[in-house]
């Protein structure tokens, strides 16, 4: 093998190494970016979700008040 010609190999698995543990990395920050985001809007949905079920709660404790009934009769009439 001529020796230019293997120097010239050598350097271009040194660089692609270097290139793909750059790469790796950058791949890495990004996953963690996206996951960090993903985990801020799953802990605002769970608020919000909460939120509605409290809401829910309150309603159905209205809707099933026998004065609430009781005033749902007296408006049909």
């Amino acid at each position: 093998m001529d020796p230019g010609l293997r120097a010239v190999l050598i350097l271009i698995v040194i660089f692609g190494f270097i290139y793909g543990g750059r790469y790796m990395r950058y791949r890495m920050r990004m996953f963690e970016m996206k996951l960090k985001a993903e985990k801020e809007f799953s802990g605002n949905l769970k608020d919000e979700l909460e939120q509605i079920r409290t809401r829910l709660a309150t309603l159905e404790r209205i809707v099933t008040d026998k004065g609430y009934r009781v005033r749902e009769e007296i408006d049909n009439l």
